[in-house]
């Protein structure tokens, strides 16, 4: 890469952003002025809310009109008895805020020394119903004592008799440590979310919009490289999107913290706020920001390389934004901490690391996986973006350009689904599978199954298929290979299901499956087993999956992709579609490492066919086991401690041999 030529490359990027005044105060500017006025705005809109609720009198009506509770409330402040021959009636049309109920005869109650029993009724839609309820509830608090303290004094008694313990909640946290967590829930995300917005408009201008203009190909063709191009070009999307989220970062931080000064010195200090952020802690989310920001900015181009025009390329990272967000939202989560295992994905990890400085609770260790981890992740996308960038089909695609995401053409059979389509079929099926699979579950479970998979899965993904206009037999990779990779198949299996196996024990170490769900599940393959028997239970729970999930991942999707992404990126790509299709947490790791393999199979083969053994062996294999009918595995024991190293040694041993037995007949097949 010639460094001189891709500096010059990015300052002529930066240079025309920056002349775009428009497009610069809308990214940087307006969001940096907005940030104190809103939230200026906000608090000053939440002081007055609660002076009116404070100042505020509330309606009270009784029934029935018991004179005891007009008097009981008279001498309460802000509170105003109101005349309604309906209370009910009177709280849902507005005349009254809130009405006091009293059950049974009052006055009989309290002389035989009982408990009277009152309730308020209020409207849960009303907020002036709901504080007049809450403030209510206060004083008959209030009243409850002074009446059970003159119980206690005629009959001679202490208060101390009828409250052995007395419990209260101290709160020990230092002002700082709370409000860092306070501010450490929406504080990080935001800063995420600027990133990312920083780079969507010179990611989008760069790439689609160049193309948009005609001045992509005139760059081109200069004797600068595509890889001093895709340098230039990022290094303008990456110092925006940096620059956008610092200049946000720093408005949001010195916004909280004039703030919260401020209100601490209206109210002399009451507030358990501090805002503080050691320089150290400053330096080390600024050191994490730089490989999220490349990371962002590489998927950023990535994606609107794409596109044909700005507007498309609007249409491309709009979805991305939200996917961002997503792991960034999770971070907000109650229970969800920096640790060894959350450091690892990608966002997540640097949302919770922000939030782990704020309250002073960052540990080394988690540190520093954070770091590599968003820095491996960062290199990634990068590698993905240059390598997008070094296809011409890609950069310069028209409408008739295979690689064009969603366009099609007007006429013709297609020999696969566009990447875009095939990605829409997708999600289509996960949101019917969504509603329906409880549905189907609620009535039978194993028919649900096949009726899910038969009458959804497969017709959804052939009728797609067809007002698509492809061809099925390419689309489908519907060809016979040699036996060898059938054997290959078996052998890939056999040795995978012991190190799945395997990998389910420490799984379940990190995150096990809820009791419940693990005893539905044997509850359904034993009762299953007792009624259908094990070759109609073998039919739904192996052999249907393994042909119509097959048709939709390692047909469809995988033909759909194979051009766009490299090869190992496409094998994790549709493994991550496929592992997230089951829409189970405790599911996911097991079944994308089963679909690395069957991805790979079937990448490898260029045949649909070994991959449908390979995933009925597997499916089959865990239903026999799971079911008990292998006498020599005990259950119990491989759930906890998982196989000996014999065995270990034995299925990757297998898996191995099967995978050269694979690559040996694709090596053929291309020679």
């Amino acid at each position: 890469m010639n460094l001189r030529i891709a500096q010059v490359i990015f300052r002529k990027e930066l240079l025309d952003t920056l002349r775009d005044r428009r497009t610069l105060f809308m990214m940087i500017g307006l969001p940096v002025i907005l940030y104190p006025l809103l939230i200026i705005a906000g608090l000053q809109f939440a002081l007055v809310q609660q002076a009116q609720r404070d100042t505020a009198v509330a309606r009270v009506a009784i029934t029935p009109p018991w004179p005891e509770v007009r008097d009981w409330l008279g001498d309460a402040p802000r509170i105003e008895i109101v005349d309604a021959p309906d209370a009910e009636e009177a709280v849902l049309d507005g005349d009254a805020d809130v009405a006091v109920r009293v059950l049974g005869r009052g006055p009989e109650v309290l002389e035989r020394n009982g408990s009277l029993g009152i309730e308020l009724l209020y409207d849960t839609t009303d907020f002036a119903s709901i504080d007049a309820a809450l403030r209510l509830e206060g004083e008959f608090a209030n009243l409850r004592a002074r009446l059970q303290s003159d119980r206690l004094d005629r009959a001679g008694i202490e208060d101390d008799f009828i409250h052995p313990l007395e419990v209260s909640r101290v709160n020990i946290a230092p002002p700082g440590k709370t409000t860092g967590n306070l501010i450490g829930l929406v504080l990080p995300m935001l800063m995420v979310l600027m990133i990312a917005f920083g780079a969507v408009y010179p990611a989008i201008d760069i790439t689609a919009g160049e193309k948009e203009r005609g001045t992509l190909e005139t760059l081109l063709s200069t004797p600068a490289s595509k890889l001093d191009i895709v340098a230039g070009k990022f290094l303008a999307v990456f110092t925006l999107a940096m620059i956008t989220g610092l200049l946000n970062l720093a408005s949001m931080a010195g916004t909280f913290a004039v703030t919260m000064s401020q209100a601490n010195a209206a109210l002399d200090g009451t507030l358990p706020f501090e805002f503080q952020l050691p320089l150290a802690s400053a330096g080390i989310i600024v050191l994490a920001m730089i490989p999220l920001g490349v990371m962002i900015s590489a998927i950023m181009m990535a994606v609107a390389v794409f596109a044909r025009s700005f507007k498309e390329g609007q249409n491309f990272v709009t979805p991305v934004l939200l996917v961002i967000s997503l792991p960034a939202g999770l971070a907000a989560l109650p229970g969800v901490a920096l640790n060894a295992y959350t450091a690892i994905p990608p966002i997540l990890n640097v949302v919770l690391l922000f939030r782990a400085l704020l309250t002073g609770e960052a540990e080394f260790l988690p540190m520093l996986i954070t770091l590599a981890s968003t820095a491996a992740a960062a290199l990634a996308a990068l590698l993905l973006a240059t390598w997008l960038f070094h296809r011409e089909e890609v950069i310069l695609s028209s409408d008739d350009a295979d690689t064009s995401l969603f366009s099609g053409r007007k006429a013709g059979i297609r020999p696969t689904m566009r990447p875009g389509h095939a990605i829409v079929l997708y999600l289509s099926l996960i949101v019917l599978m969504f509603y329906i699979t409880p549905l189907l579950h609620e009535r039978a479970a194993l028919t649900g199954v096949l009726l899910l998979h038969w009458g959804l899965l497969l017709p959804v993904t052939l009728a797609a298929l067809v007002v698509s206009r492809v061809r099925v037999a390419s689309a489908l990779q519907l060809r016979t290979p040699p036996l060898t990779t059938f054997l290959g198949a078996l052998l890939i299996g056999s040795g995978g299901v012991i190190l799945l196996l395997q990998a389910s024990v420490y799984h379940n170490r990190v995150l096990p499956a809820p009791p419940e769900l693990q005893e539905y599940m044997n509850r359904l393959i034993g009762d299953s087993y007792n009624q259908y028997g094990l070759a109609w239970l073998m039919f739904t729970v192996a052999i249907t999956p393994a042909i119509t999930e097959e048709v939709l991942f390692r047909g469809v999707l995988l033909s759909a992709w194979r051009k766009v992404l490299p090869p190992f990126v496409l094998v994790v790509f549709v493994a991550v579609l496929f592992g997230s299709f089951h829409l189970s947490v405790h599911r996911l790791f097991g079944t994308t490492l089963i679909g690395l393999a069957l991805t790979y199979t079937a990448l490898r083969t260029r045949s649909l066919y070994p991959s449908m053994l390979l995933h009925a062996l597997n499916n089959g294999t865990m239903l026999i086991i799971g079911t008990g009918l292998v006498p020599f595995i005990d259950m119990a024991s491989l759930e906890t401690d998982g196989f000996p190293w014999s065995v270990l040694v034995l299925g990757l041993g297998l898996l191995l041999l099967g995978v050269a037995l694979i690559e040996r007949s694709a090596h053929r097949n291309q020679a």
